[in-house]
């Protein structure tokens, strides 16, 4: 079992703040995947900041991923490894600068 932890807009999209994954994923790529088919909001959502067919090591700049605290970019990005028990967290941060002028 794999607790996930759903932050900001994927939380809202989710409409829970929490996944519990009893399939056996062996990767956080895996476990994207995963929740991309269980969810149809919340797979939209991941399709965008996880596109299927791109072959990369690391999310989209705006996504924090952590497993059991630690960001996925020091543990070896999307192939990080699961075990049963772990928690993952994933949040996507969006910063914007309001201009304005006269």
């Amino acid at each position: 079992m794999i607790k996930v932890k759903l932050g900001g807009k994927l939380k809202d999209l989710a409409g829970l703040d929490e996944i519990v994954i009893d399939k056996d994923v062996k990767t956080v790529r895996e476990l994207i995947n995963e929740l991309k088919s269980r969810n149809p909001k919340l797979g939209e959502i991941l399709e965008e900041l996880f596109p299927s067919g791109k072959d990369t090591s690391t999310p989209m700049s705006t996504v924090v991923i952590l497993v059991n605290g630690h960001p996925i970019t020091f543990t070896g990005g999307l192939d990080t490894e699961l075990y049963p028990g772990d928690e993952v967290k994933i949040d996507e941060i969006v910063i914007t600068q309001l201009v304005g002028g006269g």
